[in-house]
């Protein structure tokens, strides 16, 4: 994935939709065929899918690169970025599941996203949080503080 945005929208007045859309690019060959990534989607949506199995499936064939060591994740509160979410910004090596460990450790947290901004520079993730509480306000500092010291803990 390159990029993906994710925000939620409520056009009827009867409860949220979210909209997701991504680019991708293949590292090598052919990228998936549509079908079979929507077949996929709904089967991660109503449970039937396995996450974590093809997520270790692709850890084991990401082909590993000498290189230094990366950079631990960082992940700040970007104050004052949103009038309407607290925005958690997440910079991290680029890895399979990456964003499935985000996602669960933002979930284990209790706040919901509003909306994402997804990057993938090289082999960077620049990744961007719009979350809000249960109450759908933005997060306090020190709540914020904790949701970004548990999900750069979760990457670790």
């Amino acid at each position: 994935m390159r990029a993906a945005d994710l925000r939620s929208v409520d056009p009827i007045g009867e409860g949220p939709v979210t909209l997701l859309s991504w680019r991708v690019a293949a590292e090598y060959g052919a990228l998936p065929e549509a079908a079979r990534l929507r077949a996929d989607l709904g089967r991660a949506f109503d449970g039937s899918l396995d996450i974590e199995a093809r997520l270790a499936e692709r850890e084991a064939a990401y082909p590993r690169r000498r290189t230094l060591a990366a950079p631990p994740p960082r992940v700040t509160v970007a104050a004052g970025s949103s009038q309407v979410a607290t925005v958690i910004e997440i910079r991290a090596q680029d890895a399979p599941g990456l964003l499935h460990r985000i996602g669960y450790a933002l979930a284990a947290t209790g706040v919901n996203v509003r909306s994402a901004r997804i990057s993938t520079l090289g082999a960077n993730a620049v990744d961007a949080f719009y979350v809000v509480g249960a109450d759908g306000a933005p997060l306090g500092e020190v709540r914020a503080a904790e949701v970004a010291r548990e999900v750069e803990r979760a990457l670790r």
